[in-house]
């Protein structure tokens, strides 16, 4: 994840990467982050000579599925994608009333991958951050928010039925009684027994599975590679094209490089049009 780039955090609360994004947009704001299940042209009518797909892969999936292409173009079943295996991530927010155990702006790993107290290992936390330390907007003031993450463990995403409901098999109770048992070994039960959990977010697709791409391997990728056009081609139609961690490598600055990669093929396509 950062063999590239120094990753980071937004600074501020008030969307203000996305208005810059989108305040010329030729369309009412209202479309932004608009939860969408088809590409059927219901609700919203735009005269464009390209479309862009920058979804979630899941989503661009299904909206690429759904698409239904008139004219000159290839048939829907020439412009569907196949997405990464998924890679699970759960996240747990806790609320802690003065400064964290770690004051450095930094992302803290687990370099054991196992504590005695794991059991079975389905519950070991890979890292924790405490984004109040970047930014005091994200805590109130005298707090500071923990953020604890565990990847890549289908055990904590399967369900059963329960009393005519589907349930987590692993409660968020007992995962919160796992990972406090390891937040105790790394810095005492006296620390950590104070902090009150906020959240559980458990999140399925968090993350396209980094397997090698369909071209090159990315251990044997040079920065220049990550960034040519080559890697996973971005346009999948005439004026189709699709962007996002999933068509290069599975990080934000993947997912950048992507929309650049679009960017500078539909400004090639123009070019070539005049």
């Amino acid at each position: 994840l950062f063999n590239t780039r120094v990753e980071a955090l937004t600074v501020n609360n008030d969307g203000t990467v996305s208005i810059r994004a989108t305040k010329h947009a030729p369309f009412s704001p209202s479309a932004i982050n608009t939860t969408t299940t088809t590409a059927e042209r219901k609700t919203l009518f735009l005269d464009c000579k390209n479309v862009v797909i920058a979804t979630c892969p899941p989503t661009a999936q299904r909206l690429l599925d759904s698409l239904q292409i008139n004219g000159s173009n290839p048939s829907p079943r020439d412009v569907k994608i196949s997405i990464p295996t998924a890679r699970s991530s759960v996240c747990l927010y806790f609320a802690l009333k003065g400064l964290p155990p770690v004051t450095d702006p930094i992302l803290v790993l687990n370099g054991e991958n196992k504590l005695s107290s794991v059991g079975d290992g389905s519950t070991v936390i890979n890292n924790i951050c405490f984004p109040s330390q970047v930014s005091s907007l994200y805590a109130p003031d005298g707090m500071s928010l923990a953020s604890v993450t565990i990847i890549g463990n289908e055990k904590l995403m399967a369900k059963e039925s329960r009393d005519g409901k589907d349930v987590y098999v692993l409660s968020d109770d007992e995962l919160e009684l796992s990972v406090r048992s390891q937040l105790a070994e790394w810095w005492s039960k006296e620390v950590t027994d104070s902090w009150t959990l906020l959240r559980v977010y458990r999140i399925p697709y968090a993350q396209p599975a980094q397997t090698p791409l369909p071209y090159r391997a990315i251990s044997a990728m040079t920065s220049e590679d990550l960034q040519s056009e080559d890697v996973i081609p971005v346009q999948l139609a005439n004026n189709i094209y699709c962007c996002g961690d999933h068509r290069n490598t599975a990080t934000l600055n993947g997912a950048i490089r992507s929309g650049v990669q679009v960017g500078r093929a539909i400004i090639k396509e123009r070019q070539l049009e005049l």
